[in-house]
């Protein structure tokens, strides 16, 4: 009795100070304000208590809106502490996983640890995001299967239904609770009203969902797909809009896809040595728990299946799809650690030395060590700086067509969240009649476009010229607009971009963009020297921009300098990935042959994708290049 006691409370004070030390570590990498793609959106929303893209996520929410009214840092620092929490709590729950189903503390704390600073885990873990909430589901499912009789069967269905008001993609632990509840049926003595009562325990938590049409009839700025009627509820909490991405992809493609997404990522996120442990884990489990390791393996085959048939426009985030995965490899990884220290086993001291040492250098070296900048996101504030930047070049009172998701959720966030410059009416200029949008605005607002649309020669009324990282709408009507070249780079001075190589891709993209649409502004217009300067501060953002080498070409060709012309023609098929395939042309026509060819190809996707008006925009670029002197 004495030695289970010591043994309880032996587990309780490591797990107390795993989870201070997870925490601890989260927090030196914690992000200070929104930082990711959807980041702003779901802030944005859950800070006015609105409605957020698909499928809602009533959950995060509510619980984000609590964690708002912790004084600490700004907002979306507080949002990210709810994602610190979510994913040190996940950690815990594998740690008591693990150390339940062997008795052995260092074999769980390896398990947590090796989930928590697994780089994909330990970044969302650091920001404003939804995943690590969706990550802390799934522990608690895992945690929950291991608890035996009645209780577990109630908790079980509890958490799920719970988790569901959160994330759909916890969806794919129906099945494997299905199961566990039903082959534990005869062991536990479960009866037909211990079902029904599972069952109600599942649908209670779904009242949650409630928010939503509740919200929408308040009629809050952020209202995403106004779910009032039956219709439009069941529509946004299914995602009905972003179904054309399940199952829509190439069946002959599978396999690659799961070797890339599962095998390689996996490996990558857990080291190859603890993805070689899981695996032996997958077996030794049955030997502890054959009910459990159904339960698991039913979880992981299923979170792989449906998620690597997921198509999303946008991959660079898909791994976060796959959390539950990740939580069941690391169980498995501690039951392979926990191996050597079976009680009975014959193990050599040294042997046992050396294990424990290998583990450690995975964990503190190998993921700690090595992730720690990777995940630090404590200096990120790209894109809020961003959503700033936008603000600061409009006019007050004006409109703001806001193409993307990153731009539109940026400027809300610092609209609806800091209060900044909300007399700007931003409206999203997905699947809009640009023109006929600012018909309607226009001239009794000044009306701005975040982005160079590229069907403006099409425009009958209206041009635009560039103001900063944005472009100005003028009317065709009246006296031809001069182009300030002075206030254009005084507004790029004021706002900068601060970025450095560390920061999130799709910013370093937007600015990039806008510094070569301004570039293609001028050329089509024959200020050859300014293009040259935008199309340079372009490649300073993204050395591989293809588009600002095929402009700097250009303006070479435009020159006489033929040796330039062929090196900038070179590094465009360079960076589209053609020269590896294929030598360096050796001469300016056979490298426009080649930067031709990519054009019509890039227009030929462009289409198959619905984006017509940018196909058009490439179609154009390549017959004027073709012409190009």
């Amino acid at each position: 009795m004495v030695n289970e006691v010591k043994l309880l409370s032996g587990k309780r004070l490591s797990g107390a100070l795993l989870l201070a030390g997870i925490m601890a570590v989260y927090l030196l990498t914690l992000a200070p304000s929104v930082s990711f793609r959807d980041s702003g959106d779901m802030v944005s929303a859950s800070y006015t208590l609105g409605i957020c893209h698909p499928s809602g996520f009533p959950l995060y929410m509510l619980a984000g809106k609590a964690f708002s009214f912790i004084p600490l840092g700004e907002i979306g620092a507080r949002y990210s502490l709810l994602s610190l929490v979510s994913g040190a709590l996940s950690a815990l729950f594998i740690f008591l996983v693990v150390a339940r189903l062997t008795g052995v503390r260092q074999a769980a704390l390896f398990s947590a640890l090796l989930l928590a600073f697994a780089l994909s885990f330990w970044t969302y873990s650091s920001m404003s995001e939804k995943y690590p909430l969706y990550a802390f589901f799934s522990a608690l499912l895992v945690l929950t299967a291991t608890v035996r009789g009645k209780k577990g069967l109630y908790l079980l269905a509890f958490f799920f239904g719970l988790g569901l008001t959160h994330h759909l993609a916890l969806i794919v632990f129906f099945l494997p609770c299905l199961a566990l509840a039903y082959f534990r049926a005869g062991k536990d003595g479960f009866k037909a009203k211990d079902y029904v009562f599972a069952v109600l325990c599942a649908l209670v938590p779904l009242a949650i969902y409630a928010y939503l049409p509740i919200r929408a009839g308040a009629g809050g700025p952020l209202t995403w797909g106004g779910p009032m009627d039956l219709q439009r509820f069941l529509a946004h909490i299914s995602a009905k809009e972003y179904r054309y991405a399940m199952f829509s992809g190439n069946l002959l493609e599978l396999p690659l896809r799961f070797y890339r997404q599962v095998i390689v990522t996996f490996a990558s996120e857990f080291t190859p040595v603890g993805l070689f442990l899981s695996a032996c884990g997958a077996y030794l489990v049955f030997r502890r728990d054959r009910l459990l390791a159904v339960f698991l393996l039913l979880a992981f085959i299923s979170n792989a299946l449906i998620f690597v048939n997921y198509n999303i426009l946008d991959p660079q985030n898909i791994v976060t799809y796959y959390f539950a995965s990740f939580i069941i490899l690391a169980v498995w990884a501690g039951i392979t650690a926990a191996e050597l220290h079976e009680p009975g086993r014959a193990v050599k001291p040294w042997l046992r030395g050396l294990t424990v040492a290998s583990l450690l250098v995975v964990v503190f070296f190998w993921l700690f060590a090595g992730n720690f900048a990777k995940a630090d996101r404590s200096h990120d504030r790209a894109m809020p700086d961003y959503g700033a930047n936008l603000l600061r070049s409009v006019d007050k009172g004006s409109v703001l067509l806001a193409n993307g998701d990153v731009p539109l959720f940026s400027v809300w966030y610092q609209q609806y969240v800091n209060g900044r410059n909300k007399s700007v009416d931003v409206i999203p200029s997905l699947n809009i009649d640009i023109e006929k949008t600012i018909e309607k605005n226009f001239p009794r607002q000044n009306v701005y476009l975040n982005y160079y649309p590229y069907g403006v020669t099409g425009f009958k009324k209206f041009g635009v010229i560039p103001a900063g990282p944005v472009f100005k709408v003028y009317s065709k009507g009246s006296k031809e607009v001069p182009v300030d070249i002075a206030a254009i780079k005084a507004l790029w001075e004021k706002c900068g971009t601060g970025l450095s190589a560390g920061d999130d891709m799709i910013i370093r993209q937007l600015y990039a963009q806008a510094r070569f649409e301004q570039g293609e502004f001028f050329l089509e217009h024959a200020r050859y020297f300014e293009a040259e300067e935008q199309y340079a501060e372009c490649l300073k953002i993204l050395p591989d921009y293809v588009l600002a080498w095929i402009g700097l070409g250009e303006l070479a060709e435009k020159a006489g300098r033929k040796a330039l012309c062929l090196e900038y023609y070179n590094r465009a098929l360079s960076a589209a990935g053609v020269i590896g395939k294929l030598p360096p042309a050796a001469d300016i026509a056979g490298a426009k042959a080649g930067i031709a060819g990519l054009l019509g190809e890039t227009a030929r996707v462009r289409a198959a994708r619905g984006a017509y008006e940018l196909a058009d925009y490439y179609n154009l670029k390549r017959e004027r290049f073709i012409k190009w002197r």
